[in-house]
């Protein structure tokens, strides 16, 4: 087996762990914990999970640390199809979601939009 495919299969078995209302803009795994599991280095990891990204097999979100979910599991949890050209790279969860469910999460709570809103203005915005 070629590593690029341990790693997509490992990829895959971790999305499947995850449940719909358990996705979150912090859902998917980095490269770091696909590494661990397999054993391989993380910057091979990336390397291929940069790959994959490209071939359209796995979703990558642009966040720090970069995060990756299995396509074909993220469609099935979404209950949607992700169509386009080129690679599936988004900067949050929320642009996967379908228009009506991005719309709930977008006006749940409008302090989540703020950089920082979960570490350095985690306390201003607690009490707003």
């Amino acid at each position: 087996m070629k590593r690029k495919d341990a790693v997509c299969q490992e990829l895959e078995r971790l999305t499947l762990a995850l449940q719909r209302e358990t996705l979150t803009d912090s859902a998917g795994f980095d490269a770091e914990t696909i590494g661990f599991n397999l054993g391989l280095a993380r910057n091979s990891v990336s390397k291929e999970l940069n790959q994959l990204c490209t071939e359209r097999l796995v979703i990558k979100i642009k966040s720090r640390p970069v995060l990756f979910l299995h396509r074909a599991v993220a469609e099935k949890l979404l209950n949607t199809t992700f169509n386009g050209d080129g690679p599936l790279e988004v900067k949050t969860l929320a642009e996967l979601l379908p228009a009506d469910d991005r719309q709930n999460t977008v006006n749940a709570d409008p302090f989540h939009a703020l950089i920082g809103y979960d570490r350095s203005l985690k306390l201003a915005v607690d009490i707003w």
